[in-house]
């Protein structure tokens, strides 16, 4: 199965925003980026596909990784709690399922146990 062939595609690339905490504290599962800006994180601008680390670079978060030893000050990030929002609009496909598909995510979601 091709789906790719079956489904039409919308790129979503593009200018997209973010947020991220190191306070674990702070976590909650957000659906709306009004919900990131109600809890006070700060919410930068950033471009997807992207990397966090550069999205970090070009608000002037971070030093410029490549540079001398500043790869190793990333290492604090690893275990940041990050919200990308971005808005798009699709055409409703009667009788076929809409898919969502993310290609390259690096992620990791702890569950609580139950």
């Amino acid at each position: 199965m091709n789906l790719l062939r079956e489904h039409p595609a919308l790129d979503l690339g593009g200018a997209w925003q973010f947020a991220f905490t190191m306070e674990p504290s702070a976590v909650q599962e957000f659906t709306k980026l009004a919900a990131v800006r109600a809890a006070g994180l700060p919410v930068y601008p950033c471009t997807v596909p992207g990397n966090f680390e550069l999205d970090l670079l070009a608000n002037g978060l971070c030093e410029e990784p490549s540079y001398g030893n500043n790869i190793r000050d990333l290492a604090q990030y690893e275990h940041a709690h990050i919200w990308y929002a971005g808005a798009f609009e699709a055409e409703d496909q009667p009788g076929k399922d809409t898919l969502l598909t993310f290609e390259g995510l690096d992620c990791y979601q702890r569950r609580a146990e139950s």
